[in-house]
Formats: C-alpha cells, sequence, structure tokens
C-alpha cells in the first residue's frame, strides 16, 4: 500500500539545514537540483536508496554534478524513450528522486527510433569503448595518486579539488553511458523472452547476498 506525504512541511527555500551554498549551483542538462516546491506535490518521489540515511553538504556536490548531471545528459544523447534522466529534491538532509517523463507521443517515439538506431552500434562495439574508457578512468586515478597532498599548497590543494570534482563527474558520465544502453537492451531481451513464452533469464546473486544451502 502507497503512503502519500505531501511535500507541504518540505516545500522550502531553506537548503541543506544550516548551510547557505554560497557559490551557486552547477549547470544541469534538463532539471535543476534544488528544494522541493508546491508544483512537485504531483510527481511521484522516492527516498533514494544510494543514500537512505542522508549526506553532508559536501555530498550534494555528486548529486548535482553526477547523478543529476550524469542520468539526464545519458537519457537525451541516447536517447531514452520515456525519461529525460532524473531530477532531486532536499528535504532536510535527505534526498529525495524522481523521474523526468517525457510526456509528448511525438517525442516518445521520435526517441525510441534514435535510441534503436544507437543500440546496434554501442553494443557491437561495446569492448572497444569498454576499454577506452577504463583507460581514461585509470588515468585520471593514476593522476591523483601522484599528488604529494601533504607539501601541496592551499592553492594546490584549491585546484586539485576542482580537479578532482570533474574527475568524478566524468566517471558518472561513463558510469550512465555505459549502464542506460545495457539496461535497455536487457528489458528489450527479456521482453521478447514473455512474447515468445520463455522464462526471464535468471538473476545473479549479489555478491554479498548470503548463500543459503539446502537441508
Amino acid at each position: 500500500m502507497s503512503l502519500v506525504i505531501p511535500v507541504d512541511e518540505y516545500a522550502t527555500d531553506e537548503w541543506y539545514p544550516g548551510f547557505t551554498p554560497a557559490f551557486g549551483h552547477a549547470p544541469f542538462v534538463v532539471e535543476p537540483f534544488r528544494t522541493f516546491s508546491e508544483q512537485d506535490e504531483r510527481r511521484f518521489w522516492f527516498l533514494d536508496f544510494h543514500c537512505p540515511r542522508g549526506l553532508t553538504p559536501l555530498g550534494t556536490t555528486w548529486l548535482e554534478d553526477c547523478y543529476s548531471w550524469g542520468t539526464q545528459l545519458t537519457a537525451e544523447q541516447m536517447p531514452l524513450p520515456h525519461s529525460r534522466g532524473i531530477t532531486q529534491r532536499m528535504a532536510g538532509t535527505h534526498v529525495y528522486a524522481a523521474a523526468i517523463l517525457v510526456e509528448s507521443r511525438y517525442e516518445i517515439e521520435a526517441r525510441s527510433v534514435r535510441m534503436r538506431s544507437h543500440l546496434p552500434g554501442f553494443l557491437q562495439g561495446f569492448k572497444a569503448l569498454w576499454n577506452r574508457r577504463v583507460a581514461e578512468i585509470d588515468a585520471g586515478w593514476r593522476y591523483f595518486q601522484g599528488i604529494d597532498v601533504e607539501r601541496s599548497s592551499l592553492s594546490e590543494l584549491g585546484t586539485m579539488l576542482a580537479e578532482a570534482r570533474r574527475y568524478a563527474q566524468r566517471a558518472f558520465e561513463i558510469h550512465f553511458e555505459m549502464m542506460y544502453p545495457l539496461l535497455a537492451n536487457h528489458l528489450g531481451f527479456t521482453g521478447m523472452c514473455t512474447e515468445l513464452g520463455l522464462p526471464p533469464p535468471p538473476r545473479p546473486p549479489r555478491p554479498d547476498a548470503p548463500v543459503v544451502l539446502p537441508p
């Protein structure tokens, strides 16, 4: 049974309790990360599972740079037919997320055509693309490992922080660039199995899932 919670008490201009963002906000693709408003009551919001216990003010950079930016960028570039990515809202120290839905039938069909033309090439060239992206991430990681933070000045540490923030953003661009097409292909495959009357492939167990042995 669904529990509907009014957003009234969360619809406020107050940001993270006790924190005022002094340097503005990062760019966004479709919809910015922000606090709740009355208009948000018409949408379905879920407590984000990445950080269900809340996060710190510094953690909001991940929401802007990675979660919001990454999902929306990939959803537009791929594109996803029914969604333009995910947007987030703050309620106190907690994050809620919602899909940015595509409402127009024309847009859904046009985006479906573009996705169908994108997927075959992505799958055929997946291994080469994967290797390039791994090399890119590893190169960035080696760069940051080579920085002597103990001997760095405050100015140099500030530069490193800005570079690290951009590195994290790029890593999540790659994350969603890989994840969304693979999910779309998997859903298409399971849908075909259903149409043919075949059981979908079993899900592999989570690495941290307990192993239950038969008696």
